[in-house]
């Protein structure tokens, strides 16, 4: 804290830190059993002996709770990119399906207009 302002950077950056995934699990366990299971580590209780304490004490149970939900989260990203991948391989399928489909309609419609065509030949030449 030698540096107030480096000090704040590096308390607002360190939500990128938990984001990232790169807070070790130890450590958040350290903290939970350390200091979060104290009933004295409440921001309401050490704000009567130091405003900045308890804003660092608000700050450290947010911090565990935002990593608690990236855990959460974490696994549910995953998921829905290899869903949209899934997806993205299913749409190159499916237009080529669809090209391979269309090609046949407009065959079928010639070999139609070719068999009418056909059928009109050999009316006419039984009439």
């Amino acid at each position: 804290m030698k540096d107030p302002q480096a000090f704040m950077g590096a308390l607002l950056g360190f939500k990128e830190v938990v984001n990232s995934n790169q807070l070790l699990p130890a450590n958040v366990a350290v903290v939970k059993k350390d200091y979060l299971s104290n009933p004295e580590f409440d921001p309401t209780i050490i704000l009567n002996k130091s405003k900045a304490a308890a804003g660092l004490c608000s700050w450290v149970i947010n911090i565990v709770k935002f990593w608690d939900v990236i855990q959460e989260v974490g696994p549910l990203r995953k998921q829905l990119a290899d869903a949209i991948e899934q997806l993205d391989v299913a749409t190159v399928k499916l237009n080529e399906v669809q090209e391979i489909v269309r090609k046949l309609n407009a065959e079928l419609a010639q070999l139609n207009k070719e068999f009418q065509q056909a059928e009109d030949d050999k009316q006419r030449a039984i009439n």
